[in-house]
């Protein structure tokens, strides 16, 4: 009948079959269909309503109606009609789910939902997969590279989504994958500035011993992807980050001021300003960049700069300020005051800290644990017999951990956790995802070695929040209540080394396991050292080499001109030709030349030069930590001269504790002669050793120390449960 034109005639009949048999929903879609063709869309919302009363989820009554709603400018109403087609999504509805996806995409309104159904309706759509990773990325990167695993199965062929991939297997650590990634995506588009610099990016970040040739292939990466988008300011703030670790200070700056040119004021100024020497060529350079910093904060915060997203822009911390014997309070709190001032939300609040939970009696403290950055041996070191030894009865435990390149010790420790949450290099993900945990305390391993574990201690994550030794400084952020030390560590007033509350444990921080000292060979020839020669070594990273220790080095070889001097440059290759400047002006070139820098070492070849050396020689200003741990174990003797500062009295913290000081020296001079005498006098060095081997016992597998910090967090929560900080904390006896 429509067919011959009589629409009033198939109007009236499929009225009266539609009244007649009103649970009809295939006569009540057609009318409304006909009356939709018609114009009549009143009548016509009319019957859509009617099929949807008897089938919610029919696919055209859905779709039509809504469309109406639409055009009569009733979006609302539209996307209450479409909403149901989420609940049991079907190809059929896709068509519906497709017009909310647009409706909320224009009015507001969670996409994610409708991402998911039409991603599950049809597994080809790369574009919802996409989005949904995204939205994953931050909190929960496990799921985003499933669904970008699924989003590269829908469209193989796209470059963008190969190089989205290697994003996610890069959030997890899994950096052989992300590199194939890539190169996956530069095989599909060999000029892609995007996939050259991810490519560099993975291939940066696996290049832990900073080897300058992968460094110098990262940086021509990046330079080729910047000639493709020369305004990248994302490839220059990595390009900087290259240059910084080939030791181009200057290189890596002007990476940043390009990209503030671009932007303009932005943090990638503030990066300029941070950039500094890993080695310094005298203490009036640390000086100069103490006082330069400090001016740059307050010309920044009178100019006014906003900074949006400071891991994207700044990246750096004041993690180098510790390396320069000064007490770091000040400025340290001025670094914080202008980020404070200068990132919207920086000091985000958890919803749950604004009114702590009762705990009931019995009820287990929910503990949150930010870990080392993948592949940190020397954290994982200091941490791992707490996290494996920490009561279950009393603590439910919540392991976070940042990006970097997962390794079997990673895994390891990440097995020891209630449960595990990996934080990708994204501040509000990593933020909303401790959050999600409502914790009770919040514990960091440290914070200043990476951008990402500084920027989320600004936020009140959890009621109680606390660090410990893993980077030995303040931090000076207001939201970090207590840093965990040992009675054993601090010098008195050591109170005012601080912004947080100082807690002296009668333990030292640490439950460290035993080394394997029974595996390294005693043997100077494996590794190419003279056996006639007086062997002193100084396993250190290079930055703890102050200029300050440079004289006791020039008079310990000028008076024992059989000394060899055996450096580990460990991942810092690019700045021993810095520090051989520096020693050679010290020493002289002919002593200089009886000074060796060692590459990067296995543990195993590490730990032979501990046992082979006559003399480990303990850095001013920043001890040992790791280093003296083994060499303890070892029974090889490290003299050390406590400075003012923890972080230059871990090595005497540990001889107290062995309750053994005779290496422990009193001034320059005394340390000296300790040195002298160790590697000439053989009888007294092998006393020594046995000395060291049968009393550093003690050092190794401390539950007690595990018992002890348990009870600290216990008392804090109390306390903040009554809204209370503690200012000072007794351990029991």
């Amino acid at each position: 009948m429509v067919g011959q034109g009589q629409w009033a005639d198939a109007e009236s009949l499929l009225r009266s079959a539609s009244e007649g048999r009103p649970s009809d929903v295939r006569l009540a879609f057609e009318l409304g269909a006909l009356q939709h063709e018609a114009d009549k869309r009143t009548d016509a919302e009319l019957a859509y309503g009617r099929a949807l009363a008897a089938d919610p989820l029919h696919p055209g009554a859905m779709l039509n109606l809504a469309s109406l709603l639409v055009d009569s400018g009733r979006h609302q109403e539209a996307e209450r009609i479409l909403t149901p087609a989420l609940t049991r999504p079907t190809k059929a509805l896709s068509a519906a789910m497709e017009l909310l996806l647009a409706l909320r995409s224009q009015y507001g309104g969670d996409l994610l939902p409708v991402w998911a159904a039409l991603a599950d309706t049809d597994p080809s759509r790369s574009d919802a997969w996409t989005q949904l990773a995204a939205a994953a990325r931050g909190h929960r990167p496990d799921e985003a590279l499933r669904c970008f695993i699924n989003a590269v199965a829908a469209a193989p062929y796209d470059c963008q989504m190969h190089c989205n991939l290697g994003i996610g297997y890069m959030d997890l650590g899994r950096l052989a994958e992300a590199t194939d990634a890539f190169v996956n995506a530069l095989a599909l588009d060999p000029e892609n500035a995007d996939a050259l610099g991810k490519l560099a990016m993975a291939l940066d970040a696996a290049n832990t011993s900073q080897n300058l040739d992968r460094v110098q292939q990262c940086i021509g990466l990046y330079l080729r992807a910047l000639e493709l988008e020369p305004d990248s300011t994302t490839t220059l703030f990595n390009l900087a980050s290259a240059y910084k670790r080939g030791g181009m200070i200057e290189e890596a700056r002007d990476c940043c001021r390009r990209a503030e040119a671009i932007e303009g004021p932005s943090g990638y100024g503030l990066r300029a300003l941070m950039l500094a020497p890993r080695v310094y060529p005298s203490v009036q350079a640390m000086l100069e960049y103490r006082g330069n910093l400090e001016d740059g904060l307050d010309r920044l915060r009178a100019e006014g700069v906003v900074i949006r997203d400071p891991l994207a822009t700044v990246g750096e911390t004041g993690f180098g300020l510790g390396y320069h014997n000064f007490n770091d309070v000040e400025i340290q709190q001025h670094l914080a005051r202008f980020y404070l001032d200068s990132v919207p939300g920086l000091d985000a609040v958890a919803p749950h800290c604004a009114r702590p939970r009762r705990r009931g009696k019995g009820q287990k403290i929910r503990l949150g644990v930010v870990g080392s950055y993948l592949h940190n041996r020397t954290l994982d070191n200091l941490n791992e017999g707490l996290i494996r030894n920490l009561s279950r009865d009393r603590f439910e435990l919540v392991f976070f951990r940042p990006g970097g390149v997962a390794d079997s010790r990673s895994d390891a420790m990440d097995q020891l956790a209630d449960k595990v949450r990996y934080l990708s290099n994204n501040l509000d993900g990593a933020r909303q995802a401790v959050m999600e945990e409502e914790l009770d305390a919040l514990f960091y391993f440290e914070i200043g070695m990476v951008g990402l574990t500084y920027f989320l201690a600004f936020s009140r994550l959890a009621p109680v929040q606390c660090v410990t030794w893993g980077h030995p400084d303040t931090t000076g952020i207001p939201n970090m209540d207590y840093f965990l030390s040992s009675s054993l560590l601090e010098p008195d007033g050591a109170e005012a080394h601080y912004s947080e509350t100082l807690i002296r444990l009668a333990h030292l921080p640490t439950c460290y396991p035993r080394p394997p000292v029974d595996e390294a060979p005693g043997d100077r020839t494996r590794l190419g050292l003279p056996d006639d020669a007086h062997i002193y070594v100084c396993p250190q990273n290079l930055m703890k080499f102050h200029p300050d220790f440079d004289v006791a080095v020039a008079r310990i070889l000028t008076q024992d001109p059989d000394g060899w001097l055996y450096i580990t440059t460990s991942a810092m290759e690019a700045w021993r030709p810095a520090l051989q400047l520096r020693l050679a002006k010290a020493c002289g070139e002919a002593v200089a030349q009886r000074i060796v820098f060692l590459p990067q070492m296995s543990r195993l070849d590490f730990m032979s030069l501990l046992k082979v050396a006559d003399v480990n020689l303990d850095p001013f200003h920043f001890s040992g930590g790791n280093s003296t741990h083994e060499a303890l174990a070892l029974g090889s003797p490290v003299v050390t001269l406590p400075g003012d500062y923890m972080r230059g009295r871990v090595s005497l913290g540990l001889y107290r504790r062995m309750g053994f000081e005779d290496l422990v020296a009193r001034d320059v001079d005394d340390y000296v002669d300790k040195a002298l005498r160790l590697a000439r006098d053989a009888d007294w060095r092998e006393s020594v050793r046995a000395t060291i081997r049968e009393r550093s016992v003690i050092l190794f597998d401390n539950v007690a120390m595990v018992r002890e910090f348990e009870d600290f967090i216990a008392a804090a929560v109390d306390a903040a449960q009554r809204g209370e900080t503690l200012t000072a904390w007794t351990p029991a006896n």
